[in-house]
Parts: C-alpha cells; structure tokens; sequence
C-alpha cells in the first residue's frame, strides 16, 4: 500500500483463508484469519489458491473458493469478494460467484488479475488448458 503496509493472503488446510500483514516493511507480520466486513466471520476456503489483486478505485478483488457449495467439486465454481483497507487489515464482502463449468469436477485455479481501461481480466488453468474471462470493472 502506498503507506507501507503490505497484506498477504494464504491458504491453510483449516477451510478459512488466513491474513498477514506487515507495517515494518515485511520485517515482521501479524497473522490471523482473513474476515468479511463485519469482522467477527471468516472467509471460507479450502486447500485451493487464492489470490489478491488492487483494483484502480482502490478496493481489492480476492479470488476463493466456496468449500459449501455441494453441488460442485472444491474448486468449481470460484467466487470473488472485494474489499476494504480497514486499519492494516483488509475487510471482505460476501462472496459472488465469478466463474464455474458446467461438469462439477472441472478445477478452475491459479488466477491472475489485470485490470485494462475498463475491464477486469482474469486468467485461470485447469491444468491442462487456459482460460481469459473478461468483466466489467463497474460489474465487479
């Protein structure tokens, strides 16, 4: 961030996604669960990546998974959520569903994110093929 504070998400083996930031430039790092906006529920995610990326009006595009979705394998569909700096920490909305296959075991990871004039592109893999989608940035 442009004052210092560096955040950094991971994934765990625990079905939350965890949080670290630094305000020591990466010297030291605070770790907890990432949370939603209210602070108190954490964002879901199993062992699947997850990604961060800042978009230009300042809020931040996380890419997760939704390990209660039974109607699919855990990384079909994925989901993003944007948000917030709040203190050092960034604070997340309720996930939407951002792509999914129609075949439940089909596997979308490995997200990139560039943000180009007005839209928002994505990569994903499946492991044997790529894929771009494009969005809106006003839809995101």
């Amino acid at each position: 961030h442009d004052d210092g504070v560096i955040n950094v998400v991971t994934r765990t083996d625990r079905g939350r996604l965890g949080e670290s930031w630094s305000t020591d430039g990466g010297a030291t790092f605070t770790n907890d669960w990432a949370r939603q906006v209210d602070g108190y529920y954490t964002v879901y995610q199993p062992r699947g990546p997850a990604a961060i990326h800042k978009l230009p009006d300042g809020r931040f595009i996380l890419w997760t998974y939704n390990t209660n979705c039974p109607d699919f394998n855990g990384r079909n569909p994925a989901w993003y959520r944007t948000g917030f700096r709040s203190g050092d920490r960034i604070r997340w909305d309720g996930a939407q569903a951002l792509a999914f296959y129609q075949a439940p075991t089909t596997r979308i990871g490995y997200p990139t994110f560039l943000a180009v004039l007005d839209e928002l592109l994505v990569t994903a893999s499946n492991k044997a093929s790529a894929r771009l989608m494009r969005f809106p940035l006003n839809d995101v």
